[in-house]
């Protein structure tokens, strides 16, 4: 019998950019930017897809972070 724990969902250790925009509630276009202006790599590809992990993730956010800064 199991330990009565329930698994929930769980983040996903890789994000494609659809997702990384939903998670920081920014436009698919502005996450984009970002990443290449910022020149972010992802840790990972899967065929033309990038995908990014949590550090990945945090840079992006930084960037966005900057990126509204400077525009103010």
């Amino acid at each position: 019998k199991g330990s009565g724990m329930r698994i929930g969902p769980t983040e996903p250790k890789l994000r494609t950019i659809g997702r990384v925009a939903e998670e920081l509630g920014a436009p698919v276009w502005r996450v984009d930017y970002a990443v290449r202006t910022r020149r972010i790599t992802p840790a990972a590809r899967a065929g033309r897809l990038r995908l990014w992990d949590a550090a990945g993730v945090e840079r992006i956010r930084a960037a966005l972070a900057e990126i509204r800064e400077v525009s103010r």
